[in-house]
């Protein structure tokens, strides 16, 4: 059964690109070849040397579309067994899990699955690993982020904007922030409205968070209101004031 499912796979996806009349039987016996190679080369449960190993592969792999989504099906179900014990083993804040480098490379090569990406991502960000201390529980949403500020400079910042409008209430504000800063970082002004409201109703949100941020994510902040021609974020601007001076810091 396993095996007439792949083929019908394999034959539904050459279809996608004509007629049923024009498709190769050879193109098709390929791609179930490679599909049934995808499948008993990914381990279920891989050490990373394993995936270093297979890497060269896996990125041949996801140029084709259906061998990608098998790919980031399989990232994502080894990213979240066992209540992200994948983490516990391998994440540290210093670098990338090499798993989600591949995430990002397939949203670059096959944008009809960015999606399935950010899905992946949303798994992560949401995960609360049991042994994890808060402090590299937020390091591990902070690592996430900067995938997700990725993802969204690859045309995608409205359903990233909508989902992080859906869970502000429980993200913490630190972690808003620093989201708010890596995203304004990927785009320049001026800003579309179904851009910079959200933008604007989550720093409403966070602006305690802002008002105690590194003093590099205050001003990015600044800058971005700045150049926003809106009372609300004017009357944002107005709240960030230096307590020293008792005026707006300076955007120079």
């Amino acid at each position: 059964m396993s095996g007439k499912c792949t083929w019908l796979i394999a034959y539904a996806t050459q279809c996608a690109d004509g007629l049923p009349d024009s498709v190769s039987i050879d193109k098709v016996q390929q791609l179930v070849g490679q599909m049934k190679e995808v499948r008993e080369e990914l381990p279920a449960r891989p050490i990373q040397t394993h995936v270093y190993g297979i890497l060269p592969k896996i990125l041949e792999w996801i140029n084709t579309p259906i061998l990608a989504r098998i790919v980031l099906l399989w990232v994502r179900d080894v990213t979240t067994y066992d209540n992200f014990t994948y983490y516990s083993t391998y994440f540290t804040s210093s670098e990338v899990p090499v798993l989600f480098l591949l995430l990002e490379e397939i949203a670059y090569r096959q944008p009809l699955l960015k999606p399935l990406v950010f899905a992946a991502y949303k798994d992560s960000f949401e995960s609360r690993v049991p042994d994890f201390p808060p402090e590299k529980q937020i390091k591990l949403q902070k690592m996430v982020i900067n995938r997700i500020a990725v993802l969204a400079q690859l045309d995608y910042v409205l359903p990233v904007l909508n989902y992080f409008d859906a869970k502000k209430e429980l993200i913490d504000e630190s972690v808003i922030v620093y989201f708010l800063c890596r995203l304004l970082a990927q785009f320049d002004a001026p800003y579309p409205t179904e851009f910079y409201t959200p933008v604007l109703g989550l720093l409403q949100h966070a602006i305690d968070g802002v008002k105690v941020a590194k003093e590099k994510d205050v001003m990015c902040v600044r800058d971005f209101l700045a150049r926003v021609d809106d009372d609300q974020a004017r009357a944002l601007g107005a709240m960030l004031v230096d307590d020293a001076t008792g005026s707006p810091i300076s955007i120079d």
